[in-house]
Parts: C-alpha cells; structure tokens; sequence
C-alpha cells in the first residue's frame, strides 16, 4: 500500500476539521486563559467543551479520559489491528503568538522496532503536533510548518530533530523522550516552540500557532502502544 497516504490522510483531515471549527473573532481572551497569559490548551476536565476533535487518519486508536497515579488524564492506547488516530484542537485566537509549551505525559508500552526514519517503522508511541499557521481546507488544502514532539524508542536521541519521512519539508519531529516511563511515572515536558522551530526549519515561523494535536499510532509496526496525556498549556501573548 501507499504509506505516503497516511500523512496526506493527516493534513486532509486537519484542513476539514479546520473548516468546521468554530471561532469568536470578537473575544479577545480565550476562557481558558490565566492572569499570566498561559492558554490551557488541554484541560482534561474540560475536553468535551473545548472542542477537541477525533481526527482518524487509518481507523480509530481509543482516546478515554482516565485516572492514572491519582490524577485525571487521557489514555491512548493502539488498536490491536494497527490503527492512526489523534485529538486535535484548533485554538479560540488562531494565529496567536506562543512561545513555550508544557505538559505532562507518561507511557507504558511502547512499539520496540518503531524507527521515525523510515516509512515502514514511523510509529510513536506518543505524539503532540503544533501548528504554525492555517492549514485551509479540504477543497483548499494549505500545508504548514508543524512541530512533532515525540516520544519513541531507544533508536534515536533524546533532541533528534528527524524530518517526517512522509512529509519533510513540513513536518519534524523533536524527538523528547525514548523507552518506557512505567517507573518513573508522570513526566513533565517544557519546550521553547521558537527555538525549536528555528532548529527544526532554519528561520523564525512566519505564522502562529492554529493548532494542536495528541496522537499515538501503530500502524506500521502492529504493535501494542500505551499512553498517556496530561493538561497541555502554551505561553501566549
């Protein structure tokens, strides 16, 4: 089969969904914005009014929100058949200038022969995705520069930065965490979006930040994957 369908899949469907969501051009707060000016993209207690999406891109992986050490999160967790699927959530004020991003996550089964090189092997046991600027949709499909901060075997290094082999001149991952989290628990992640995206692509973003994406697949490798997410909060002006 064609694997350069999977990630074509991914954009196609981000385009659509970005034509459905909807936005309050004249609020100028978003509601889950703090005194600080931190935007809680993911606030698990409130998934379902945030308006967080199923995007299926090679059938549905089960996103369920859970208890995990005695805090709320989300577990993904891969389909036995080798599925790709994610949450993603386009932001109140698109466009808006972020610069850090953090959030906790935790993993407890990982796909061992996964490798982001190659096509064949391009699983991640845990994925968020940052999109700069807006991707369209779907009868205007308008792909922009994304981050992909992953966490994935012990075949790369901890700060990788490994153009996606389906789509490179638009997507890179940052490699963040390797092997199994199960004993040390919940992992707490903060990353300078600017920073990396000036490593990752060379030059500043053009646009801000539209969207943000959770995702787990194993697809390719067929593999059993076990996640988990907590909040995710981003840095805005």
């Amino acid at each position: 089969k064609d694997k350069y369908i999977k990630f074509v899949t991914i954009i196609s469907l981000i385009f659509m969904l970005a034509g459905c969501a909807v936005n309050n051009s004249s609020q100028t707060r978003s509601p889950y914005q703090d005194t600080a000016g931190r935007t809680r993209v993911l606030d698990i207690s409130k998934i379902y009014e945030q308006g967080w999406f199923h995007l299926p891109v090679k059938g549905l992986n089960e996103f369920r929100i859970t208890i995990k050490d005695d805090e709320l999160a989300i577990m993904a967790e891969g389909s036995p058949s080798g599925n790709a699927s994610g949450l993603i959530r386009f932001l109140d004020e698109p466009g808006i200038d972020c610069s850090d991003i953090s959030w906790r996550w935790q993993n407890t089964r990982i796909q061992s022969s996964a490798n982001l090189i190659e096509k064949s092997t391009d699983d991640v046991a845990a994925a968020i995705y940052v999109l700069f600027g807006d991707p369209g949709m779907m009868s205007l499909p308008n792909p922009v520069p994304t981050l992909r901060y992953v966490w994935t075997t012990h075949a790369h290094k901890v700060g990788d930065i490994i153009p996606n082999p389906y789509l490179p001149n638009y997507v890179r991952n940052v490699v963040i965490k390797t092997g199994i989290s199960a004993s040390e628990g919940w992992v707490d992640e903060r990353r300078d979006m600017h920073k990396d995206f000036v490593s990752a692509f060379g030059h500043s973003p053009k646009e801000g930040v539209h969207a943000v994406a959770i995702f787990v697949d194993n697809d390719q490798t067929d593999e059993p994957v076990t996640s988990f997410f907590g909040n995710i909060s981003m840095l805005c002006k």
